[in-house]
């Protein structure tokens, strides 16, 4: 077996079926192009017209994982394998989903991964993680119950601009988000359970990609900034 250079790289028997069909064992190979020259002799061991085949080594599947010490340090290490640089971070608490989910199709929309902090302090690395992404911005989402003043004001003590997309509730959160994803109105929103997390961490992507807001609503009736944003 040789590669794209003509290098010899494997060599062995091959399994050869009554009809004519034959298998070779690729195993050991990597990704790339290669050419089999399968050598053919008769019972008698004399040499017949040879074959030769030409075919490329596929990928195979691989499963990468993207973790760090905890779900802060995770965020961040998630941040740093898809962005070298980014002008702009949206800071979410990181202990309840509901502000960073509705965030996940304005983060798309302006190209800002999204980092995670405890609600009373600024989480460990976030800034050195701001910092290395030459970040000048910071859109925090949710009101000082949910990221507080202090974070805050560590952020603009480092020379960050900050600013808060906030309600009086996680569904007033959203609705404010959605008007910045969607500031000229839009034909299609989804509307998610805002007591719980899978339903929107489904569509989040989806949404993000197709520019379409996320609204949040309660499980039996739907909330009123939800309402007024949807007439909106």
């Amino acid at each position: 077996m040789r590669d794209a250079n003509q290098k010899i790289v494997k060599s062995g028997a091959l399994t050869l079926e009554q009809n004519g069909a034959f298998t070779i064992s690729l195993s050991g190979l990597k990704n790339g192009n290669y050419t089999a020259v399968v050598s053919v002799q008769d019972v008698a061991e004399n040499p017949k017209q040879g074959k030769t085949l030409k075919f490329e080594k596929a990928n195979s599947a691989s499963v990468d994982r993207i973790s760090g010490d905890n779900r802060y340090e995770t965020a961040i290490e998630i941040s740093k394998d898809g962005w070298s640089a980014a002008s702009t971070v949206i800071l979410s608490r990181g202990d309840n989903f509901a502000d960073a989910l509705a965030g996940v199709p304005l983060a798309y929309k302006l190209d800002a991964p999204i980092l995670m902090t405890s609600s009373a302090k600024l989480s460990a690395n976030v800034l050195k993680e701001i910092q290395r992404l030459g970040a000048k911005n910071v859109v925090i989402l949710g009101r000082s119950g949910a990221v507080s003043k202090n974070v805050e004001t560590e952020l603009k003590s480092a020379k960050l601009n900050v600013r808060r997309i906030s309600g009086n509730d996680r569904f007033g959160t959203a609705a404010l988000i959605a008007n910045e994803v969607a500031p000229n109105g839009t034909n299609n929103i989804v509307v998610a359970n805002g007591m719980d997390f899978p339903d929107a961490l489904s569509a989040a992507s989806y949404s993000a990609t197709q520019g379409i807001p996320i609204l949040l609503t309660s499980a039996n009736k739907l909330s009123e900034p939800t309402s007024q944003a949807v007439k909106n």
